[in-house]
């Protein structure tokens, strides 16, 4: 018993002892665990956060989106997940073939797909399906005698609330629930694209298997990069249409020399806005507007040229006017290169926003009831995408997924040099007319209009020894040189009349009397060329008016640096057409001169 006793408290002690150590343990464990889980979360919580803020928003089908802050956000800056690079470099090469090995895809599906080349064609716009009587060979769901089916009419029109959706353009339109398009929806014009181009960047990417894609872009204002992709010149390439300007759809096709200088001054110019976009309407000389009109629409003019005769799917026979794919807006998102060419616009944007940091606002996007619809998109799993405020649209189009290899050095530039505007048109400056004339004429070919001054400028001689350019900015006259014309910014509004929505592209040069030919003023870019006059948005297929602004400020110092002394009595502006086989009936209304102090 003794040893039992002995032996049982032995065993007695070392299995408390036991159950002791394995209680501390067990704690031990627990208070490590505890702690690797802590650290570990402390390390995942940034590159949570960073996943979360670098992608775009994207709210539900069925539910508006998280509601948002009513205050604007700050200027946010977050690591891309993926790069947009130049078509000329190693990895925008790579992305060209992505593209291409997607677009045999989109080609393949039905345009009933959402991932399908005429659907994702159709949301930029399409034609009216009363064009289409009883047959589209390229989708034959979408015709008048299917709209008027019972059986097929639902489906129709499921199509067409998912289509039409490009906010600067209110032409022919289809039955509810589209409604007329205003000016006002022309603000959307970037916000809209880069959210459009950038869900069918998810939608490549997941059929191209690329997990890197991103959208690349042609810098075609650089004069060392105006060649087109040879992918899009392939005739066996999905990226291939022949729908496009001659001159420049083949192997080697370049932008020619006087269309590259022309876009570089009409970019440059937008770079030096100071506003974002105009919702008054007055002046138009935001940077919406300006990259707008030139380079995205001269391009879109230029790149689709004139097919004349030649078959086009979308139309189902010869093309309106003898017009390329992307000269209209109807068929422009059924050329494959329009998602380079907004992807170059996009780049734009980004290098404008950040050299000068600023950005849209809800008040610069309102968005009335009628057009919230349009911000719908469809992602790379089929779902319809929708964003229902001004706040929401804000916060995707500054929070996106992607950056570019690098942004447009001419936008630092400019912005760091002293610009010669008043910052913005909205403080209401004084206003004196200057130069004006009614009822001009009909533009031509070659049209020139001679506007009378209110008043004669007289012209002195300048100072001895004194260059008329500037050294630090041969491009700019140098206004020492000769007392310039009164301070301020002159601005040359044009407006136009015309009966049926215009084709085409007109460059407008501006020109103080002097002893130049025509052929010396079109080929003096830097002096006397003021900007491009195209019709690429006109909002109507019956007539309308357009009014075209343009500051003249800079070549108006420059011409009238050297000028010789006399007297200037009245000025003269040229429309020149870049498609001189195009007829429009277009006239001119007015052309009024004003300084803005």
């Amino acid at each position: 018993m003794g040893a039992f006793s002995a032996t049982s408290e032995v065993v007695s002690v070392t299995y408390h002892a036991n159950q002791m150590f394995g209680i501390v343990m067990k704690k031990f464990l627990i208070a490590l665990m505890l702690a690797i889980f802590t650290t570990m979360g402390t390390l995942l919580l940034p590159s949570i956060a960073y996943a979360q803020s670098s992608q775009v928003t994207q709210p539900t089908p069925s539910t508006p989106s998280t509601a948002l802050k009513k205050r604007s956000p700050k200027p946010q800056t977050s690591k891309a997940l993926y790069t947009r690079y130049s078509i000329n470099t190693p990895e925008g090469q790579k992305a060209l073939k992505s593209l291409e090995a997607a677009f045999k895809i989109l080609r393949d599906n039905g345009c009933e797909q959402p991932a399908s080349w005429y659907y994702q064609g159709a949301i930029h716009w399409v034609p009216n399906f009363s064009n289409f009587k009883n047959q589209n060979t390229v989708c034959q769901k979408y015709t008048q005698a299917a709209f008027n089916d019972p059986q097929q009419k639902a489906e129709v029109e499921k199509l067409i609330a998912a289509w039409q959706h490009c906010t600067h353009f209110g032409g022919e339109e289809n039955p509810p629930p589209h409604s007329p398009l205003t000016a006002e929806y022309d603000l959307h014009f970037l916000p809209w694209h880069r959210l459009y181009i950038g869900y069918l960047e998810k939608i490549v990417r997941t059929l191209s298997k690329d997990d890197q894609f991103a959208i690349p872009y042609w810098e075609y204002t650089n004069p060392k990069q105006t060649t087109i992709a040879t992918d899009f010149v392939t005739p066996d390439s999905s990226l291939y249409t022949d729908l496009r300007r001659s001159s420049l759809n083949r192997p080697g096709g370049k932008v020619d020399s006087i269309q590259q200088r022309r876009i570089e001054k009409d970019k440059k110019n937008a770079y030096k806005s100071t506003t974002f976009n105009n919702p008054s309407g007055e002046g138009d000389l935001d940077f919406t507007n300006l990259i707008d009109r030139s380079p995205h629409g001269a391009m879109h003019v230029y790149i689709g040229g004139d097919v004349g005769q030649a078959y086009n799917p979308i139309w189902q026979g010869p093309s309106p006017e003898g017009s390329g794919l992307m000269r209209d807006v109807f068929t422009a998102g059924f050329d494959p290169i329009f998602w380079v060419h907004h992807s170059t616009i996009d780049r734009y944007w980004e290098s404008w926003t950040q050299a000068t940091k600023i950005k849209a606002t809800p008040q610069d996007l309102p968005l009335p009831q009628e057009l919230a619809p349009l911000y719908t998109f469809v992602d790379e799993n089929g779902n319809l995408v929708k964003f229902n405020s001004s706040q929401e649209i804000i916060n995707a189009v500054y929070n996106v997924d992607y950056k570019y290899d690098k942004l447009d050095p001419d936008s630092q530039t400019l912005i760091k040099q002293p610009l010669r505007t008043v910052t913005g048109i909205r403080t209401s400056p004084t206003v004196t007319v200057v130069g004006a004339k009614k009822n001009g004429n009909n533009l031509d070919e070659l049209t020139k209009i001679t506007v009378p001054l209110t008043k004669p400028l007289e012209a002195t001689q300048a100072l001895p020894g004194t260059s008329l350019r500037s050294n630090s900015e041969p491009n700019q006259p140098n206004i020492s040189a000769k007392a310039p014309l009164a301070e301020g910014k002159y601005v040359l509004d044009v407006t136009v009349s015309f009966t049926k929505r215009p084709i085409g592209n007109y460059s407008v040069y501006l020109n103080l009397p002097r002893a130049k030919t025509v052929t010396e003023i079109i080929g003096d870019i830097d002096n006397y060329y003021i900007g491009a006059a195209n019709f690429f948005d006109a909002h109507s297929t019956d007539g309308g008016t357009k009014t075209f602004v343009f500051d003249v400020t800079n070549e108006l110092n420059a011409q009238w640096s050297e000028i010789e002394k006399g007297t200037v009595e009245d000025f003269d502006v040229y429309f020149i057409s870049d498609n001189p086989s195009q007829t429009n009936d277009i006239k001119v209304e007015s052309v009024t001169l004003r300084k803005l102090a």
